[in-house]
């Protein structure tokens, strides 16, 4: 079965009918990309409180990875954030870390009527890996030229030389492709890359 974005999202809306918030890679700069569906009131609400420096499934996806049911950090909440989502009709929530720190993903789910059932949480999951994996990884053209030239086997003054540009600029091209994708070295950003289709 394929997937894309648009349809994964359109599926998590069906299930998480009380909204979500999905961080992807968040890193020192920001995330690569959030996509935050919960209820504008709420939204003013979190921000007015400054709850995301109380929030307990922050603070717990950051210093962990997998899967945690709301109710499960509940000794967590000294602000009332839970409750005060509840009456924002965020009454059950999941949340899920993934990635190292610096590119963490962090994603929480929501419904008003009822507990998640372990089949949903399951497939929220793998959806968020998905996005996880193909959110905004792609790299620049010139980036990709020069890692394309050293997946080949070209040196880096090869590569330099056939581009027409100095070692510094085609180690900044590299290094560049390695942060975009998360990889620590350049021979795993190419397994990267090719995983994904980008060279």
């Amino acid at each position: 079965m394929r997937f894309s974005v648009d349809s994964d999202l359109r599926a998590i809306s069906l299930l998480a009918t009380a909204g979500y918030y999905i961080g992807i890679r968040i890193g020192k700069g920001g995330a690569d990309k959030v996509y935050n569906a919960y209820p504008a009131l709420w939204q003013q609400r979190y921000a007015a409180m400054s709850y995301l420096l109380r929030d307990p499934t922050v603070g717990w996806a950051y210093e962990n990875i997998g899967t945690a049911h709301w109710h499960e950090l509940a000794e967590l909440d000294s602000a009332g954030i839970f409750a005060d989502a509840a009456r924002h009709g965020l009454a059950h929530g999941v949340t899920f870390a993934m990635g190292p720190i610096g590119a963490r993903t962090i994603a929480s789910f929501a419904r008003d009527d009822r507990a998640f059932a372990a089949d949903e949480v399951k497939w929220l999951r793998s959806a968020t890996t998905r996005l996880h994996d193909r959110t905004d990884r792609d790299i620049t053209p010139r980036a990709r030229q020069a890692l394309s030239l050293i997946a080949t086997g070209k040196s880096q003054a090869l590569a330099a030389h056939e581009l027409g540009i100095s070692e510094a600029a085609i180690r900044a091209r590299l290094a560049s492709a390695r942060e975009r994708l998360g990889a620590r070295t350049t021979a795993e950003a190419i397994i990267m890359a090719r995983n994904l289709s980008i060279i």
